[in-house]
C-alpha cells in the first residue's frame, strides 16, 4: 500500500523528470537479437540527478520463488524513495520479475530489470529503437558543447535521410525487376 507522497520528494521527482530526455539503446542481446538500454546507461543519466535532488531509490526484494526444476525464478521487488532529510515515500510499487535461472547472474539481471522498470515508471523515460548513425545515448551535458535538443534533432534528421535513401534504393530495385 502506498503512502501519500511527501512534498520534498514530489518536487524532486518532478525536477528530475523535467531533466530527462530520450535514452537510446546502448547494448545488444545477441542471443535473442534485440537492442536495449543497459542499467549502466540508466545509472549514468539518473544517478547525478538523484544526487542533485537528494534522493535515493531503495529497491528491495520482497520475495523469491523458483519452479520445482529451478528453471524459472520469480522475484518480487518493492520501491521506496528516500530523501536526504530522512523522509521516506513508500510508493506502493511492486514488480514481479521472472527470469530463467542459469546462475547467480540471473538474479542480478532481474534486479537490473526491476530498477529500469521503476525508473521508467516514475520518470516516464522514452527509449526508442536505435536508428543508424544515432548516438548510443544522449548525455545531459556533452563535452562538445552542443545542447541535447540539437543532438536529438540531428540524429533524427540523419536517420530520416538514411531511411529515404534506403526507400529510393528499394524503389529503384523494384522498377528494375518489372
Amino acid at each position: 500500500m502506498s503512502s501519500p507522497i511527501p512534498l520534498k520528494i514530489a518536487k524532486a521527482l518532478i525536477a528530475i523528470q523535467k531533466s530527462i530526455d530520450v535514452f537510446f539503446n546502448d547494448s545488444r542481446n545477441n542471443h535473442q537479437s534485440f537492442n536495449y538500454v543497459s542499467i549502466d546507461a540508466y545509472y549514468q543519466q539518473i544517478r547525478p540527478l538523484l544526487n542533485e535532488h537528494n534522493l535515493i531509490f531503495l529497491v528491495n526484494e520482497v520475495e523469491a520463488n523458483a519452479t520445482e526444476n529451478m528453471q524459472v525464478v520469480k522475484i518480487q521487488y518493492h520501491l521506496s524513495i528516500l530523501h536526504v532529510d530522512g523522509v521516506i515515500w513508500d510508493t506502493g510499487l511492486n514488480r514481479n520479475i521472472y527470469v530463467k535461472y542459469r546462475n547467480e547472474t540471473s538474479c542480478g539481471s532481474a534486479l537490473s530489470y526491476a530498477e529500469k522498470n521503476f525508473f521508467r515508471t516514475i520518470f516516464k523515460i522514452p527509449t526508442g529503437e536505435k536508428m543508424q548513425n544515432e548516438p548510443p545515448m544522449i548525455a545531459d551535458s556533452d563535452p562538445d558543447g552542443h545542447d541535447q535538443e540539437n543532438k536529438i534533432k540531428n540524429a533524427k534528421e540523419i536517420a530520416i535521410q538514411e531511411q529515404n535513401k534506403k526507400r529510393k534504393s528499394e524503389t529503384s530495385n523494384v522498377k528494375k525487376n518489372w
